[in-house]
């Protein structure tokens, strides 16, 4: 059974892409039919890392996805490890896939939430999982990859060094995670973070879908599809 929070409109969010989406009463036909493709890069583009508490300009949450995925396409980093210990072939390719989708519920939410208030948010925590793990499905992804969540665990170091200086980066992993070892050159504005976004979801994600092409629907077809206006 799909989290549940009050019913139609009355719980829905507007995302800047003009859908309306109550992402606390998502059940899994919602989810299949969610334009993702449209959504995620346009609306993480919009939403700043760390809940805009960097100073200057923002560093997207869309920015963070695409630096995850490019740091596991770089052989030098190793992320995935060695080709002959993959688990599976094509592992480095899901693992980019995994780094593209995880933040999914910040985009359904409009929100960048820091790791301290979702720990002791137990609604939001454990819905986030429920969506992630049925979107993770519809793209054949694990996602509790246990090496996806060790990246991501450790990028935080290397963007909290870059974005707060590195006498604060300790302070956002636990004691003993390493960083990736990344450094991004600048801050995208919109346009790029979305577009990068874009490309590397059409070449990484997209061609995954198991249950054919990624939707492409009206913002108002997907009210509709959620409940939120009559049809």
């Amino acid at each position: 059974m799909s989290p549940r929070h009050g019913p139609g409109a009355a719980g829905a969010i507007m995302l800047p892409t003009g859908h309306l989406v109550d992402p606390f009463a998502l059940g899994p036909g919602d989810i299949a039919r969610l334009p993702l493709a449209q959504i995620l890069p346009e609306t993480l583009a919009t939403l700043p890392r760390f809940g805009g508490c960097p100073p200057g300009p923002a560093y997207s949450v869309a920015q963070h996805c695409c630096e995850l995925a490019l740091a596991f396409a770089n052989p030098a980093l190793g992320l995935a490890g060695p080709a002959d210990e993959w688990p599976r072939a094509g592992y480095r390719d899901d693992c980019m896939a995994w780094a593209l989708l995880h933040e999914v519920f910040e985009a359904l939410t409009g929100l960048d939430v820091p790791s301290p208030i979702k720990r002791r948010w137990p609604l939001y925590r454990d819905t986030e999982a429920y969506v992630l793990q049925h979107v993770c499905g519809l793209y054949g992804i694990d996602p509790a990859e246990p090496a996806c969540l060790e990246a991501d665990a450790r990028i935080v170091l290397d963007e909290a060094a870059w974005l707060f200086g590195r006498d604060s980066a300790p302070l956002f992993a636990a004691p003993g995670t390493r960083p990736l070892g990344i450094r991004p050159d600048r801050r995208w504005d919109f346009e790029e973070a979305s577009r990068r976004f874009r490309d590397l979801w059409l070449s990484h994600v997209a061609p995954r879908r198991r249950d054919g092409a990624d939707p492409r629907v009206s913002a108002l077809a997907m009210r509709r599809a959620v409940g939120t206006v009559p049809a």
